[in-house]
């Protein structure tokens, strides 16, 4: 889905560097997505962008199809600190990429 919206802008002749411009056009940044949720008038009285996250998440796990490790590595929440975190260097890659898949479908359907 993602290629394919790719195509598209650049179908319509895109002439900016960037997909997600940020404030200071350098890229991805930590204030990106709320440059670009202002941009389509959704200012931080209306929507934050970690609710995204946040809606991500309790899908995911509400669904009952994925491993909570894996949510939360989508999520890079990786805890590096803690004696699990130390042990498991399991990546899930496999399930993360279903996972995506998933959420991707998900969101096809919402539109």
């Amino acid at each position: 889905q993602t290629v394919g919206l790719l195509e598209k802008i650049k179908d319509q002749e895109w002439h900016q560097e960037f997909v997600f411009s940020g404030v200071k056009k350098v890229g991805l940044s930590n204030g990106t997505f709320k440059w670009q949720l202002k941009i389509l008038g959704y200012g931080p009285e209306r929507v934050h962008p970690h609710g995204f996250r946040s809606t991500f998440s309790t899908y995911a796990n509400e669904s009952g199809k994925w491993s909570p490790d894996a949510i939360e590595w989508v999520l890079a929440h990786v805890k590096k600190n803690e004696i699990r975190g130390a042990y498991n260097r399991s990546q899930y890659l496999e399930e993360r990429r279903k996972l995506l898949q998933w959420w991707a479908d998900e969101l096809d359907k919402a539109a």
